[in-house]
């Protein structure tokens, strides 16, 4: 079963088969054989060692072994399926990027779900997480992380003890953009989706846009 999927398989040139079957590989080893079984394993190494690198490896029986074991609980519930039931063909790129859409499916739940009140302010910024980076100016660095010359910022590091803006909302960096009345003036140049928070960061893309803001 193993060689037939490594028959399937295109990308990978360099194959390492393990078996706990001493005996097996014995006879692989051997000239001297009139098995039909081995004579045919052997033609089907043959043939795939002109295109791809094969090694056989032994290793002992899986009782006892981690992470055996639950391999030959599936070796045997293998044993039990249609014999016309097809492996499914996979690339390791598919592998990989199978393995990736699972990791950040996770990532974004957990960035969803998060109760961490400063990664919340972030949150609404960057409601969709990404493996791609993107390059931001200092300002706008501060705008998303809550740094800056704030109220709030200040009382979060213990540099003073009142919040609040002059216009009595809490005074973080959110609050100057979006609702502040004195700096309305200067947050009606940027044109944003009001329910979409996060269209924010592209039109804040020039330094001198954030800078009003600094006091």
């Amino acid at each position: 079963m193993a060689l037939e999927f490594i028959s399937t398989i295109g990308p990978w040139n360099k194959i390492n088969l393990y078996t706990d079957s001493l005996s097996v590989l014995e006879a692989l080893n051997t000239f001297k054989t009139s098995k039909q079984e081995i004579l045919a394993i052997k033609n089907d190494i043959l043939e795939m060692s002109k295109e791809k690198s094969i090694t056989l490896h032994w290793i002992p029986a899986h009782t006892g072994i981690q992470g055996n074991e639950t391999a030959d609980s599936y070796a045997k519930k293998a044993t039990t399926r249609p014999n016309n039931e097809k492996i499914p063909k996979k690339s390791f790129k598919q592998l990989k990027n199978a393995i990736s859409n699972v990791q950040i499916q996770i990532w974004q739940e957990r960035w969803t779900s998060s109760t961490t009140k400063n990664g919340r302010h972030t949150e609404k910024l960057i409601p969709a997480v990404s493996i791609h980076t993107k390059k931001f100016s200092h300002f706008i660095v501060q705008f998303l992380s809550g740094h800056g010359r704030f109220p709030a910022y200040f009382v979060r590091f213990g540099r003073s003890l009142n919040i609040k803006c002059p216009c009595s909302a809490v005074g973080d960096t959110l609050h100057y953009v979006v609702s502040c009345p004195f700096t309305e003036k200067y947050a009606k140049k940027i044109i944003y989706d009001k329910d979409n928070l996060s269209t924010i960061l592209t039109l804040l893309a020039a330094e001198t846009s954030f800078s009003v803001f600094q006091v």
